[in-house]
């Protein structure tokens, strides 16, 4: 606000010390605190100044120690592989994963069987695998049993391939076990060196899905016997049997 002189009424700003009329001191309290006020940011200003320039100087004076520290250092260089392009580079093909006919065939090769395979259950059952084959110029059935690590073929049949159109029947087969062992059953069927033919006598139950419930299994002695009225007594030749019956239905499907 505007003020004036108290000797002879000149106005006068705030920030006046004297009046510039006729010289009467113009002090008082509130221009004393303007003034200090005035200071005061000067100061700050002064101050921020100061800091500023002191920042500047510590950031050079920082980046002059490290390039003078690390300037002779050899620059690590990355190293680069270049693909090999010469014309003999050989390109190795992605490998196809095999089919479960081959993974069948594989089977059988290592057990000795030459086979060509038609048809498999294989991946279906983890106790075993039931497949049509093509074996010495014949259509035959083979079965692979996982648990007693047994194979055996048995004669392609109509009768046998439809099983379980019916809801309970008998089936009759003969099943030969390759190299197999003579145990409680080696008294039936027959031994054609290591081959163990066993006739089977299969009793079974079918449901509406055409899937087959294993009923009594016997056998007798001799390859074609008159009658078949011995149990079997091997696990092995059971499981075996009874992987026929079950995986028919699958071996239809495929």
């Amino acid at each position: 606000m505007p003020n004036f002189c108290g000797k002879c009424g000149n106005k006068l700003e705030e920030t006046d010390v004297f009046c510039g009329k006729c010289g009467k001191s113009n002090i008082s309290s509130n221009n004393i605190k303007l003034k200090e006020e005035k200071i005061t940011k000067d100061d700050m200003k002064i101050k921020y100044l100061i800091a500023g320039l002191l920042a500047v100087v510590l950031l050079c004076a920082g980046g002059y120690y490290f390039y003078s520290k690390y300037k002779d250092e050899p620059v690590k260089q990355i190293p680069v592989v270049e693909n090999d392009k010469t014309e003999n580079a050989k390109v190795e093909p992605l490998q196809k994963e095999k089919s479960n006919i081959e993974k069948t065939t594989d089977i059988l090769t290592a057990k000795g069987i030459v086979a060509e395979v038609l048809v498999t259950t294989l991946g279906n059952n983890k106790d075993g695998t039931l497949a049509l084959v093509k074996k010495d110029n014949q259509t035959k059935f083979i079965v692979i049993d996982n648990i007693d690590n047994a194979i055996a073929e048995i004669p392609y049949s109509k009768e046998l391939y439809d099983i379980g159109k019916d809801k309970k029947g008998v089936v009759v087969f003969k099943m030969t076990i390759f190299n197999d062992v003579k145990e409680s059953d080696a008294v039936n069927g027959v031994w054609k060196g290591k081959d163990h033919l066993l006739p089977i006598y299969a009793v079974y139950t079918a449901n509406d899905l055409k899937e087959i419930k294993p009923g009594m299994l016997t056998t007798g002695k001799g390859e074609s016997p008159a009658h078949l009225q011995g149990y079997l007594q091997e696990t092995k030749n059971v499981n075996l049997a009874n992987l026929v019956l079950t995986e028919m239905k699958k071996l239809r499907e495929k």
